[in-house]
């Protein structure tokens, strides 16, 4: 992802369910307040062969949670896979006072293998309609948009159009849906659905529009499709970013080097657990910084003239690097511009090539 300008952020695992969130780098700096949760429902919340994780933060002034479940399987299991939703909404908690559960969130992203299957039609009706590419009919037997209906689960909730087939249930390796002895009835089981509190903030509607939403026929190594999603949301726009960094020259191996940076606001106060993070240019997370060091403690050595500081005797290998500073709380709160890290300086080959040079334009003036 480093090769695409993402960075990782932060994921969670439970069981053989996984989230993991990439940001942008150029949004690291307006991002915060990073949590993550988990909710055992399998086996009356014994096992996490079945359950819910989520992912919430504050990004660009709006706060965002996004939720990957895998509910309770089998055709007649719509009860439960309902008690299971119930269950993970109940549960999941975050310390941000403004949206300590999942509802309190501007933006819900809800995704995962829900096990929704589809009511009434056989195995052979539901194929016959895929190959004559009428899906639309096979939406009223959706059981997961018949519950929604009812008010039962996802309350609120939108989807995307599902005009892609049904995800579930294929043979291994192939696009065939199941031959097996079971003979399992094709259905949209793998989802993902939103939810935005619109009127949350005076003069701004909060919205998203998405933009795309399909199934993936070519991976095969699964007896489901893999589904992907992709969305624009209005977000508050954020001024600077809290720690700004003086304009970056090209540094050299073995020399000190000099940089400065400034706090935008009067309002924030380094504890002394702040550092600043020498990173290559296309790093992939936090934890691959090359070099650190602790920023300056107090407002007093932050004013507007800025802090300056010195990394000494530079031994980094040369290549194209970034500046980040980095609060306690594994934040960034400003990135530089990238730099180049050159060659160390070597006087003696220098002198070599001078003295040559000498001898060049002696013999052409003879």
């Amino acid at each position: 992802m480093a090769s695409y300008d993402f960075n990782w952020v932060k994921s969670v695992k439970l069981g053989a369910l996984l989230l993991l969130t990439f940001l942008q780098q150029r949004y690291l700096p307006y991002v915060s307040n990073i949590e993550k949760d988990t909710t055992k429902v399998g086996f009356g919340g014994l096992s996490s062969n079945k359950g819910g994780l989520s992912i919430r933060m504050d990004l660009c002034g709006v706060n965002i949670v996004i939720v990957n479940c895998h509910l309770a399987a089998h055709f007649a299991k719509t009860e439960e896979r309902i008690i299971d939703y119930m269950t993970i909404l109940e549960n999941q908690s975050f310390k941000n006072d403004e949206s300590s559960t999942i509802l309190d969130h501007d933006y819900v992203f809800w995704m995962g293998d829900l096990n929704f299957r589809l009511n009434e039609l056989t195995k052979d009706d539901i194929i016959e309609r895929i190959e004559d590419r009428n899906l639309k009919s096979l939406w009223q037997f959706d059981q997961l948009r018949n519950a929604q209906d009812e008010g039962l689960i996802l309350v609120g909730f939108q989807e995307g159009v599902l005009d892609f087939p049904p995800t579930y249930k294929f043979d291994i390796d192939t696009n065939t849906y199941d031959t097996s002895e079971k003979q399992r009835k094709p259905a949209w089981t793998d989802r993902i659905l939103w939810w935005v509190q619109s009127d949350v903030f005076e003069g701004t509607t909060m919205k998203t529009d998405q933009i795309l939403y399909t199934s993936h026929s070519e991976y095969k190594k699964s007896d489901h499709k893999p589904v992907t999603a992709q969305f624009n949301i209005q977000v508050l726009q954020s001024s600077i970013a809290t720690v700004i960094f003086g304009p970056m020259l090209d540094w050299h191996q073995g020399e000190d080097e000099v940089f400065s940076y400034c706090i935008q606001t009067d309002t924030y106060n380094s504890n002394g657990w702040d550092w600043i993070g020498l990173y290559k240019a296309k790093f992939k997370d936090l934890n691959d910084y090359v070099s650190y060091m602790w920023a300056p403690a107090g407002k007093a050595e932050h004013t507007k003239k800025g802090v300056t500081l010195t990394f000494e005797s530079m031994q980094f290998p040369p290549d194209w690097y970034c500046l980040c500073y980095v609060d306690n709380k594994k934040n960034v709160l400003g990135i530089s511009e990238t730099f180049e890290i050159r060659p160390e300086f070597d006087s003696s080959t220098s002198s070599e090539n001078e003295g040559s040079v000498q001898t060049d334009h002696s013999s052409d003036e003879l």
